[in-house]
């Protein structure tokens, strides 16, 4: 939610120490162990105010060694927060700024390679929008525009290698919350929306930290209870 810092396991000085010990235990399985899942998950690029919105910084070494693992992870997750604010208005015009973040994604001297499929999970930053004069994300408000921006957003950028064969909760949740299998569906993951508003909130329903409403816990248990995968993931972005 806020800085990794303050709120996550791993602060942003530690993502690129926990990426060098992934490789070296990769490097360290046996061939048997060597042909299971492997995937790769992360999160939390934004930059700290409306001038640095994304820490493209260290999003590019992250990267850079995402890129050189071997043997070669199947997909990405990312925990969401990928930039300060979701909607930066330019002279009068609305500035969503989730594509700018997709294309330094896959820019070949800063992405991931191209053929590296990405999933999303939605960060409270995704909903941000400024809440007064102050710049300072305390003050941030979470919207329901920026809510549907981000759905739009995924929605014109599905392909083979974002956010593919999914499967979601409902219309309402579309690309918010939602199911994928891999592994020849030995493996399940599940991801939520810890910030969703419903069209009908007039107010904001939770606290900084987020939370999990009665929908998704009911999809949460259903598709759960429901799958005869082997190992199950949940994800999503904040302690819920």
């Amino acid at each position: 939610g806020s800085s990794m810092s303050r709120h996550h396991p791993f602060c942003r000085s530690n993502l690129t120490f926990w990426l060098v010990m992934l490789g070296i235990l990769l490097a360290a399985l046996s061939p048997d162990q060597a042909l299971a899942l492997r995937f790769v998950a992360m999160g939390d690029s934004r930059g700290s105010t409306v001038e640095n919105l994304v820490n493209t910084t260290i999003l590019g070494l992250v990267n850079q060694q995402v890129s050189a693992l071997t043997p070669s992870p199947e997909f990405l997750i990312f925990y969401g927060d990928m930039s300060y604010r979701c909607n930066v208005p330019s002279n009068g015009e609305n500035n969503y700024t989730y594509e700018a973040w997709l294309s330094f994604m896959r820019t070949g001297s800063t992405g991931l390679p191209a053929s590296l499929p990405l999933y999303l999970a939605i960060g409270n930053h995704e909903l941000h929008e400024s809440g007064g004069s102050s710049i300072a994300a305390e003050e941030a408000v979470l919207t329901r525009l920026c809510q549907q921006a981000y759905q739009d957003f995924v929605t014109s950028n599905i392909s083979a290698q974002f956010m593919p064969t999914t499967t979601d909760l409902n219309d309402d949740y579309k690309h918010l919350a939602y199911s994928f299998t891999a592994d020849n569906g030995n493996s399940l993951f599940v991801v939520l929306d810890g910030f969703y508003i419903d069209k009908n909130q007039t107010t904001i329903p939770y606290k900084a930290s987020g939370s999990l409403d009665a929908t998704q816990l009911n999809y949460l248990w259903y598709i759960l209870s429901n799958s005869n995968a082997k190992t199950k993931f949940v994800i999503v972005h904040n302690p819920a």
